[in-house]
């Protein structure tokens, strides 16, 4: 087994359920970053049973992971890191005003916006469908630029 040097606990616990070898498995932990992150690297996983242990001690809820990846087409897997990024990990906050729901509700019909985001070279046509993305969430699709999305906005109320 590899030596791990990740210096943030969520990807070391990654990085031990790729290398851990059992089925089923249970990861207990209380952080949607972690989620996002089972979900993502799921597929590299050798179990076909991941259950995220959430809630209290009194209160334990159990999120099956397999079922929920199962769910997710391809498509939005592959953008789902770039999703939680954008819309609030550890070091960024929430867009104002919408919450964590309201942003999975737009990921889920306009992922394709943010497929290249993260892949390579920021290009105007990576930054500019990006930026479709968070107009979406907004409620403002039309707008062509983030002032222009600003400006809607402001006139809407």
């Amino acid at each position: 087994m590899r030596e791990a040097d990740h210096e943030e606990p969520d990807k070391r616990i990654i990085s031990h359920c790729i290398h851990a070898h059992m089925d089923p498995m249970v990861v207990s932990v209380r952080y949607t970053d972690v989620l996002v992150l089972l979900l993502s690297y799921y597929d590299k996983m050798e179990c076909s049973k991941l259950l995220m242990k959430a809630g209290t001690s009194k209160h334990p809820k159990y999120i099956p992971v397999h079922d929920i990846r199962r769910q997710l087409p391809n498509e939005q897997v592959s953008s789902i890191l770039t999703y939680h990024a954008i819309t609030g990990c550890n070091t960024v906050s929430q867009f104002s005003g919408h919450s964590k729901k309201t942003a999975w509700r737009v990921f889920q019909e306009h992922h394709e916006n943010l497929c290249q985001l993260g892949r390579g070279q920021l290009t105007d046509d990576i930054s500019k469908s990006a930026e479709k993305f968070i107009f979406q969430i907004y409620g403002v699709p039309e707008a062509e630029t983030c002032d222009g999305g600003r400006m809607k906005r402001f006139c809407m109320g």
